[in-house]
């Protein structure tokens, strides 16, 4: 566990429970360096530090809402997968990432439900259609001894399977 010095900048907030730090920030979060000058966001120091090293793949998350606050007792342990729907839940998402999370159809239409939609590990949705569609598409430009077919016949194949799944889309057709 690292030893940083931060606790100093610290500014009990009476009416929340919120310990604000007051030193440099970065994107509204407390930062500081460390003795390899590489930035610590302050918050996930409080958490090492009240509960232990922060186990990989996990984001120290506030339950607060306030990225300045580091109140161990504001912070938990979450997925960032959590993260975005603790935000989408709180009204919190904007911009970009708001609209990805409300999308209910991906870009050709298909619906982003719990049997055709999966999670990547950085926590985005995917179409399984869309996946399937794109593999077809890499099996296709091979002929079937598994050589690859000519530039221009590749080109002409993956061109006629998207034009078809365009059209598909407009018309709200299913193509198999």
């Amino acid at each position: 566990m690292r030893h940083i010095p931060w606790q100093e900048k610290l500014l009990p907030e009476p009416n929340s429970g919120c310990w604000l730090y007051d030193g440099t920030w970065a994107n509204g979060y407390g930062a500081i360096r460390d003795k390899d000058r590489k930035t610590v966001r302050v918050h996930r120091l409080a958490w090492e530090q009240a509960n232990g090293p922060i186990p990989e793949g996990l984001s120290v998350l506030h339950r607060c809402d306030v990225p300045a606050c580091c109140n161990p007792e504001h912070l938990f342990l979450g997925t960032q997968a959590a993260n975005n729907l603790d935000m989408k839940i709180k009204g919190r998402l904007k911009g970009a990432s708001w609209v990805l999370a409300n999308k209910t159809t991906c870009k050709y239409g298909h619906s982003f439900t719990a049997e055709n939609t999966y999670i990547t590990k950085s926590g985005y949705r995917n179409c399984r259609e869309c996946h399937r569609r794109t593999a077809r598409l890499r099996y296709i430009t091979h002929d079937g001894r598994g050589e690859a077919m000519s530039r221009r016949a590749a080109d002409r194949a993956a061109y006629n399977l998207k034009a078809r799944l365009r059209r598909a889309a407009k018309k709200g057709v299913a193509v198999e």
